[in-house]
Formats: C-alpha cells, structure tokens, sequence
C-alpha cells in the first residue's frame, strides 16, 4: 500500500504500508519515518500557503532538500520550480501557482515509492486544482458575478484555474507513462467538483481572515494549556487541549469574542478538541478591535484577509473514469458508494457486508 495525502484517514490506516498524511489531518503522521521531514514540508506549505509572515526555516528546507535528492527528484520539477521563483520575482506570476509546483513534489516521491515497491495498491491525491476553483472562478467566469474582477486580479489570477488543469494533466500523462507495459489499473476520481459561489454577491463576496501567527491569537485571548494547533482550509483550525475542561474554558473564551459587536469565531467542541475560525467575512476597517472580556486587541495585528473572495464551492456531482486496455461507458450518474467496492472488485478482493452498494462491474472495462 502507498497513500500519497489521502483525505481524512483515520490514525494508521495504512498498516503496515507507505503512508503520507493529507497536510489538514491533524491525527496521522507519516510511515516510515523518513517521510516526515517531506510531511513537514508539504504540511507548513499548505496550511500557510497564504500567509507570507510564516516563511520556512532553513533547517526546514535543508531536511526537505535532503529528503528530495535521496528520493525521486526529477529534472522537471526542479525547472517548475526555479521558473516559479523567477516568474514571481519578475511579477510574471504569483504565489498562488506553488500550490501545482508542490504537487511536483509529491509526485516526484509518490513515483520513487511505486517503482521501488510495486504496490498492489495506491493512491495519489491532490488538492490543488480545487483550491484554485474555490479562489479564482470569479476570474474563470467574471460575467457569472455581481462583484467583477479588477483589471489588476485579471492580470493576476485570470489563467489560475486553467493552470491547474494544464497541471493536472500533466501528471496523468505522467501517471499513464509510469504503468506503461504493466497490468496496472489505473483510475481517476474527484468525489466532489465545483460549481460558481454565488450567495454573497449582495455584499461583495465572501471574505476568510487567517491568524497571522496562531501563538498572538491564543495569547489575546488569555486561551491557557493549548497542546497542538492543527490549521484547516480556509478559516478554521482546531484547537487541543489536554482535558475537556480546558477545552470547554477556552471555548467560552472564543464565543465571548466579537468584532464590532459580531460574533468573531465559530466553536464546536468535541472532547479536548475545539474546532474554531474566524466568522468575520466582510473587510473590516484598519481600527477595527478584537474585544474578549476585558481584552482588546487591534483585529489587523492578528488576522489577514485573503487576496480575494470565495468565488467557487462544492458540487456533489464528481468524475471518474478507469484505464484498462478497453474503452466502454456508461450512461448516468454513478454513487460515489459505489466506487470503493469496485476498486476492491478490481484488485481481487472481497467486498465486505458492510459496504453496501454494488460494484460497477462495467465501468472496469471503461478505456
């Protein structure tokens, strides 16, 4: 087994195989240990892909550079990547395209794994086609929009989406070149796809304010006894603490909070974990306070706001298609239920009771 940044994975689910966690699962860390100084890597680059205050340090990248050279780094991604830094130096593109670059990355490794230990089974994941969509359809389709795009944004983010399908079809090519000459399967599915985000057009749209730094955050607060901090997309993070107890205080603590007399944080507690984010999606003023009890803070000290709107959001239909040798189809919209037991079909093993939906047998044969 190999899982390249599968989603949401319980704690150990690859056993006793290669596992890289996806960089939003708080509760997963790599296997074997050599991975997680790539894992790091992957991890501080997405959670603060946005935020130009939290740079890497250079032991970071030493360990990264390190692990790359030892484990599949090609000349290609290399290129990709010194092009990225050069054309954000020229102002020929901006930092949004490292997401794609990073994919290199994990391909580069994902394809050094597969090679040396031919799995039976493996997946690659990558997420950031869709980041893209959520960020920058208003650029992909600005007639769709009350709030257009600026001829600066144009400039900037109007060839973002289209980049990360040109990306994304590169590494198919290379995932199509790699099984070349063997009976591999290979199968493509998104379990979700996108769709315009349309429902806070009346106000300008929708806005997210991340931490600049998490620490300045807890501290304005007077949060005590945090024992992780755990990044999610957009706004949200969860928040860990070492009893419930302490996680229900520091939950008070947040739903006390407002900006300009609203509610500044959403909270749900489960257990000792708190999973939290910042609620205010409209800009706010450079006077603007973070008020908690007898605590004020100026929001700007601790918070920025994203480059641009929420413009794209999920749609429940997805796609999927599978490589065989054959080519068929089939006609309509097929459960996403039913994908898991096919791929067990396909790799020869037993479906289990507790999946209920049957396999589509056909779409095996599918070229």
């Amino acid at each position: 087994v190999f899982l390249c940044g599968s989603m949401n994975l319980p704690r150990h689910a690859a056993g006793g195989g290669t596992y890289l966690p996806d960089p939003w699962n708080p509760y997963a860390t790599p296997n074997p240990e050599s991975l997680r100084s790539f894992s790091s890597f992957v991890r501080s680059n997405v959670q603060e892909h946005s935020n130009t205050s939290a740079p890497l340090s250079s032991g970071q990248l030493f360990s990264f550079g390190r692990h790359q050279l030892r484990h599949g780094l090609s000349g290609r991604t290399v290129t990709d990547a010194v092009r990225q830094l050069v054309d954000e130096r020229r102002g020929r593109r901006g930092r949004w395209a490292r997401a794609s670059v990073l994919d290199r990355f994990q391909w580069d490794v994902f394809r050094w794994y597969w090679k040396r230990e031919t799995p039976a089974f493996s997946t690659f994941f990558s997420n950031s086609t869709a980041h893209y969509q959520h960020v920058y359809w208003r650029n992909l389709e600005p007639e769709r929009f009350e709030r257009k795009p600026t001829e600066d944004e144009q400039r900037r983010f109007g060839d973002a989406i289209l980049h990360g399908y040109r990306q994304m079809d590169q590494l198919v090519g290379e995932a199509l070149e790699l099984i070349e000459g063997t009976d591999t399967v290979l199968m493509f599915c998104t379990g979700l796809s996108q769709q315009p985000y349309l429902q806070a057009e009346d106000r300008g749209g929708k806005y997210i304010h991340r931490p600049h730094r998490f620490d300045a955050v807890i501290s304005a607060l007077g949060i005590e006894d945090v024992t992780q901090v755990a990044p999610v997309m957009a706004e949200q993070f969860h928040l860990f603490f070492e009893d419930p107890r302490a996680a229900e205080t520091a939950a008070d603590r947040l739903r006390s909070a407002t900006v300009d007399g609203e509610p500044a944080f959403t909270v749900r507690v489960v257990d000792n974990d708190v999973f939290t984010g910042c609620c205010i999606h409209d800009p706010v003023g450079p006077g603007a306070l973070l008020r908690s009890d007898s605590r004020v803070t100026p929001f700007g000290s601790l918070f920025y706001r994203s480059e641009a709107p929420k413009s794209g959001f999920h749609h429940p239909d997805g796609m999927w298609w599978t490589r065989t040798g054959r080519a068929s189809e089939i006609a309509g919209p097929v459960s996403l239920r039913s994908i898991a037991p096919t791929v067990l079909r396909a790799i020869g093993v037993d479906v289990p009771q507790s999946m209920k939906a049957a396999p589509v047998d056909s779409m095996l044969l599918a070229g």
